[in-house]
């Protein structure tokens, strides 16, 4: 449940009764997967936050989102683009760094 009602939540994979502002999703994946260890979930190699159960596994790799990013940039190193890809700049970002990294669960929670 989203503390404010602009934001977006997802559910954990691990424990559906997490749920995760979009913006937290990755840190929140790797503390529960150390948790979950024989969950049977495995990790997309296209996207460290897709984690998929086992079997589903085959099939998300097949029809992953993030599978053409990856699949794009392969195939520009394998045909001699090597050259473009290392000249490339990529644009500046304003990162946003917030001084409390770690999770807060009762801040989080809305009672």
């Amino acid at each position: 449940m989203p503390l404010c009602s602009w934001e977006k939540t997802v559910s954990c994979p691990y424990n559906i009764a997490h749920q995760i502002t979009e913006r937290r999703l990755q840190t929140h994946l790797v503390k529960c997967r150390r948790n979950h260890p024989n969950s049977g979930i495995t990790v997309c190699p296209f996207n460290s936050c897709h984690h998929v159960p086992l079997p589903e596994e085959q099939y998300h790799r097949v029809n992953c989102p993030d599978r053409k990013l990856v699949e794009m940039a392969r195939y520009q190193v394998g045909l001699g683009g090597m050259k473009d890809v290392t000249n490339f700049v990529p644009a500046k970002r304003k990162i946003q760094i917030e001084e409390d990294q770690e999770e807060d669960w009762e801040m989080e929670a809305t009672i």
